[in-house]
């Protein structure tokens, strides 16, 4: 099935979430417009070509069949799309298309002057009347779409942006890397219609890496009060390195998604099969504490050879433990309903100074355990179930306190009772109303 037909399935499934045109008449519309013309639109299910009055209004294009309608024969809401040229053919030279996360949609002009100012008004009703642009991907190369590869996208997106990823498999040759806020999201709310798998199962899938080490101290601090910290959002797709469940290969560096520094959020997201962890927050920025393992200096007369040569005083010593003063904040993985299963290794490995939150998730049957929190990690789970792995559910060997509350386990580690272990060096834990069955 090509990725144009799931999304025709996908549209019917929810076809709630298409908006519909409001019943507005042509005249009506007619007296405040943006752009007005006629132009011809070729259709969706059956491929034909029509005349209709397009009229462009607060970023949404409504089409009539006349201007005697009393509402619209349907609405395309370009607010934060596309408008390019396109190659129709020798009838219909002067075509455009406006590329939604649903279809792309063609019309032609008639001619190259009237081609011109309708991309020029949509794009510009499109940024006027919205905070991002969308970037659609589309992994069928039979389709018309700006983009058939994701970190193309990615690197072409501005910060903020969104890159919307139609449905079917994507298979990604190298570790795509994300340099700045964005949100990547399916098209529908159901992950099972995007797949992102990886061709190297010893590389991660996606690297979250926000920071950029051009910016000053100051710049940074700007940054953060602007967009929150620069957060990267994933919504609706599954990440997978399709790792057997009877395969005893694995590696330790491969992830589906890896977070060494600024903001990550995850909703709705499948983190699974991976030949090493579901997801790893490691900060590729922090700088351990420094110990002082010189024996104290032994204080004796100075020379006369000393004082004659002016010899300077031995530096103060070095604090017996502290770290740098961080260059921005710790990598953060907001986590909330996602699902992390069938990993080779573990499904979350927490390091060096990092924090994590995660809500109504579930974890289950990782080889190995489900959390492993170590370092200066910290973390608080809540809601959030945590059944057939085979070690522990949760290993706590930070120096940081960290939370886990209200949440489920079951049939964890040897004998099933292996649920949370805290090493002897690590922090307190705090633990509320959890279930251990």
């Amino acid at each position: 099935m090509s990725s144009q037909d799931k999304v025709k399935k996908a549209g019917k499934k929810w076809k709630e979430i298409v908006e519909e045109p409001p019943k507005v008449s042509a005249s009506e519309l007619m007296r405040d417009h943006d752009f007005v013309g006629t132009l011809t639109k070729r259709g969706g299910s059956i491929k034909t070509w029509h005349e209709r009055l397009c009229i462009l209004h607060q970023g949404k294009l409504y089409y009539y069949v006349s201007q005697k309608d009393t509402k619209p024969k349907g609405m395309i809401n370009v607010q934060g799309l596309t408008c390019q040229a396109a190659e129709l053919n020798y009838k219909k030279k002067f075509g455009i298309k406006i590329i939604s996360p649903h279809r792309t949609y063609y019309l032609a002009c008639e001619d190259e002057n009237d081609q011109s100012n309708w991309i020029k008004e949509i794009n510009d009703s499109s940024v006027r009347n919205s905070d991002y642009r969308l970037h659609v991907v589309d992994p069928d190369f039979s389709e018309d779409c700006t983009f058939h590869d994701i970190q193309r996208a990615v690197d072409f997106a501005k910060e903020g942006d969104h890159v919307v990823l139609r449905s079917g498999i994507y298979k990604v040759p190298e570790t795509v890397v994300i340099k700045k806020p964005l949100t990547i999201r399916g098209v529908y709310p159901d992950s099972s219609l995007v797949h992102i798998a990886s061709s190297d199962s010893s590389k991660s899938i996606l690297r979250v890496d926000s920071f950029n080490e051009n910016l000053t101290i100051q710049q940074l601090e700007k940054q953060r009060l602007l967009d929150g910290g620069g957060s990267v959002k994933f919504e609706h797709v599954t990440l997978t390195q399709n790792a057997a469940r009877d395969s005893i290969l694995f590696y330790e560096s491969a992830s589906c998604l890896e977070i060494v520094s600024g903001s990550c959020t995850l909703q709705h997201v499948h983190l699974r099969a991976s030949y090493g962890v579901g997801v790893t927050v490691k900060n590729r920025l922090y700088i351990p504490p420094v110990k002082n393992t010189t024996d104290a200096a032994v204080s004796t007369t100075p020379s006369t050879a000393s004082i004659e040569s002016n010899t300077q005083p031995p530096p103060p010593p070095l604090p017996s433990t502290g770290s740098k003063k961080p260059i921005c904040d710790p990598p953060k993985l907001i986590m909330t309903e996602c699902h992390v299963e069938f990993n080779k290794l573990h499904g979350m490995r927490l390091e060096d100074d990092t924090l994590c939150e995660v809500t109504k998730s579930l974890f289950q049957k990782n080889d190995g355990n489900a959390i492993l929190c170590k370092g200066e990690a910290s973390m608080r789970i809540e809601r959030s179930v945590f059944s057939g792995h085979t070690r522990n559910a949760i290993v706590l060997e930070s120096t940081k306190t960290s939370t886990i509350c209200g949440n489920k386990m079951q049939l964890n580690g040897p004998g099933g009772k292996s649920h949370i272990h805290i090493a002897e060096d690590a922090a307190p834990c705090a633990l509320e109303e959890n279930d251990f069955l």
